[in-house]
């Protein structure tokens, strides 16, 4: 049958799923379907090759392919993506944040499939990491408030995740890093006390849900500590609050094998990253490297708003 160039459908009863997307109201469905690639469709092993795609009511998070990543994503991308990820995991490590804010926006730009549920399962052994490098500094007085504001946070981004379309993410996105930016810009300190811890892990579990980007709202009630303290107790909080995002994700079907495909490829460039934040953590200046956080992610987070409105 010669190609037309469009995708085409079998018959919808015979090869279409009902696909849940965690909560009980919202569904869609999928079909298998051929997949051109140019003027030819795809072949393998003299067979065109299928791939789940979703119609209907479907949210962004429920695009789910078969093929590998490299076949979806460029190599250029890819490579972009690895040092990205490597810079922002040493600047983390130097200032105790900033991971999130510097890779997630500028991924997000470069293909929306590498950001932000990736950053969400490489970071965790970021910050564990980082834990147990400072762990002579932890103090966990106050943890206990913020982990449980984190809890109607992770409902609060659940809900406006399963609404969300990609413009919408760009925007949002951008929207919480630009605001991150001004915070971390405006050195501003909060005094530390049940009702401010709360209400920054409830912040902090709404940004992390929704665009991996935790850390600024915490980043408030420890911007008076030196270095290895703020250090070490932001990287125990991180490390708590994210296993809450990462089981919500998880148990709503909000982390798919392409996002696991993509962390374990960027997860090396993390590595790495660490280990040049240990060279560095003593000799970079502080204010040097939270200039860096600022310039690149609001670089990022206006050209996700340029997407977004063009």
């Amino acid at each position: 049958m010669p190609h037309s160039g469009t995708l085409q459908f079998p018959p919808e009863t015979a090869d279409q799923e009902e696909v849940r997307h965690g909560t009980p109201n919202v569904a869609c469905r999928k079909r298998h379907v051929s997949v051109p690639s140019g003027n030819r469709p795809i072949r393998v092993a003299g067979r065109k090759r299928h791939v789940s795609v979703p119609f209907g009511n479907c949210p962004i998070r429920e695009v789910q392919r078969t093929a590998p990543i490299v076949a979806r994503v460029s190599v250029v991308a890819l490579i972009v993506a690895l040092v990205v990820t490597f810079v922002a995991a040493s600047i983390q490590g130097v200032v105790g944040m900033g991971f999130a804010m510097v890779s997630v926006p500028i991924l997000a730009l470069i293909d929306p499939t590498l950001a932000p549920v990736p950053q969400l399962l490489i970071t965790m052994p970021l910050t564990i990491m980082m834990a147990w490098r400072e762990r002579r500094h932890i103090d966990v007085s106050g943890v206990g408030w913020i982990v449980a504001g984190r809890i109607p946070g992770v409902i609060i981004g659940v809900t406006l995740l399963a609404v969300a379309t990609q413009v919408t993410l760009d925007v949002t996105i951008a929207v919480i890093v630009l605001m991150a930016v001004a915070i971390v810009a405006s050195g501003y300190h909060v005094r530390r006390t049940p009702v401010t811890e709360f209400g920054a892990g409830t912040l902090a579990g709404v940004t992390g849900l929704v665009a991996s980007i935790g850390g600024p709202p915490l980043a408030l009630l420890y911007t008076s500590d030196d270095g290895p303290i703020r250090r070490s107790n932001l990287a125990v909080v991180f490390t708590i609050g994210l296993s809450i995002t990462l089981t919500a994700r998880l148990v709503t079907g909000n982390i798919s094998w392409h996002d696991v495909q993509v962390a374990l490829i960027l997860f090396p460039a993390l590595i790495l990253g660490y280990l040049a934040s240990l060279l560095f953590k003593n000799r970079v200046p502080q204010r040097f490297a939270r200039a860096t956080i600022l310039i690149l992610s609001i670089a990022g987070s206006l050209g996700l708003l340029v997407r977004a409105v063009v």
